[in-house]
């Protein structure tokens, strides 16, 4: 009979398999990017929640409303990253199973995407408040599913994690995301270029800062955070 650790694999799996192995670096970035996925989602879910019952268009009140969905996603973001994208990259996850990795950063990066494509045709059409509450609900619920089947489990002795140092690192990328977003949202709002959708813009302005954020909060991380 052929077990399992001598069942025979393609080329290209294996050859995808060795350099993760030796490029363990660029599993962590992949699975960072689709951690980002859902921070992104739902850090756009909630702002968009929270401009929309408080009729908050641009300017500093903006960016200040930015905090909350920020502060979610921050909660949110050590976890997966604590539990899955820093994990041990020489676990035999990574070496035996390339192609259960590549489906879940599918499923995650998916979940990512298609709410974030949610939320900016509820901005399009300048949808209401209750709208996007619904999406945060199915969003944590698939989430929460997903989560259960990755099966996500750590002995707490596997980390040096402090949460102390993650917190600093997100906090700095959280000042960087309202700066940029109080910033844009002022020049972008008020029909200076000729498009008058405000919910459409001032999400224009949130993924500028999304994208300069999350580029800092990879590096804090990496060099800081979830050293080894």
């Amino acid at each position: 009979m052929v077990t399992a650790d001598q069942a025979p694999s393609f080329p290209i799996h294996s050859s995808l398999e060795n350099f993760l192995d030796r490029q363990p670096i660029i599993l962590q970035l992949l699975r960072f990017i689709a951690i980002g996925a859902i921070n992104t989602a739902i850090d756009f879910i909630i702002f968009n929640t929270l401009s929309k019952f408080l009729g908050i268009e641009s300017g500093v009140p903006l960016g200040l409303v930015n905090i909350a969905g920020f502060i979610v996603a921050m909660v949110q973001s050590y976890f997966w990253n604590r539990y899955w994208a820093f994990g041990d990259s020489s676990n035999s996850a990574v070496r035996v199973s390339a192609v259960r990795e590549l489906l879940r950063l599918m499923l995650v990066g998916g979940l990512g995407a298609a709410a974030f494509a949610i939320v900016l045709l509820g901005a399009r059409f300048q949808m209401a408040a209750i709208f996007y509450l619904i999406v945060l609900a199915l969003f944590l619920g698939v989430q929460l599913m997903l989560w259960l089947i990755f099966n996500l489990k750590q002995k707490a002795d596997e980390h040096a994690t402090h949460f102390m140092v993650f917190a600093i690192v997100s906090i700095i990328g959280l000042l960087i995301n309202i700066g940029i977003v109080s910033l844009a949202s002022y020049y972008l709002v008020g029909g200076k270029w000729g498009i008058e959708n405000a919910d459409l813009l001032k999400n224009v302005a949130k993924i500028l800062a999304t994208v300069v954020s999350l580029i800092w909060n990879f590096i804090g991380y990496k060099l800081l955070v979830f050293r080894r």
